[in-house]
């Protein structure tokens, strides 16, 4: 797994138009479904976490905006990416 690529850590999670729960959802990704991290911000707390991520879903050009607590990361590599 490259430094920027993550799986999904829920089923039908869904990826929004921005970092809140309240954002549209243009889709929904799949459990451990593999989604390439392109940056972070913070947003609504999910869980114990206001941190989301913008996010590609691999082999497809669906992108958005998924709280972190659905993103299993590559480990410390992935969370230094850069805040957007």
């Amino acid at each position: 797994m490259s430094d920027d690529a993550s799986y999904v850590a829920g089923s039908d999670v869904n990826y929004r138009t921005g970092p809140h729960a309240s954002c549209d959802s243009l889709g929904q990704a799949q459990y451990d479904q593999y989604v390439y991290l392109h940056c972070w911000t913070t947003g609504d707390y999910v869980v114990n976490t206001s941190v989301w991520w913008h996010l590609r879903l691999a082999g497809t050009q669906k992108q958005g905006w998924m709280s972190s607590y659905y993103v299993l990361t590559g480990g410390a590599n992935a969370t230094a990416q850069n805040r957007c």
